[in-house]
């Protein structure tokens, strides 16, 4: 169990072996290549786009506070960085405060012009 936004969840891995017990093999197997699309390298990362190769990276306080969450972080960045993947990292304040900065921001990443515009 783990929790996302104050919610208690199952991490996927407990959630793709509970899926186990009452999906058809198939539905299980979608399942697990969903949850794996956000795997880079041995990093899972919030927000992926695999041809672009960017990563967005939310730090919410309350799931990125002391040290070791700290360092962590950086090393995946790092790796990632070296990976050639472009990372951008929004705290929660940001992405409560400037959403339509972040849009644009990812937009022009992105080279989607209509997202620079909002």
């Amino acid at each position: 169990m783990t929790r996302r936004e104050r919610i208690p969840v199952t991490t996927p891995g407990r959630t793709i072996e509970d899926l186990k017990q009452t999906l058809e093999p198939y539905l299980v197997r979608r399942a697990k290549r969903q949850a794996e699309f956000l795997k880079v390298g041995t990093y899972t990362v919030d927000f992926l786009w695999p041809q672009q190769l960017l990563v967005v990276e939310t730090d919410v306080f309350d799931y990125h506070r002391g040290h070791q969450a700290f360092e962590d972080d950086h090393e995946r960045e790092l790796h990632l960085r070296r990976m050639g993947h472009t990372v951008r990292r929004y705290t929660g304040a940001q992405l409560d405060n400037y959403p339509a900065e972040i849009v644009v921001e990812l937009g022009e990443i992105l080279g989607e012009p209509e997202a620079a515009r909002v």
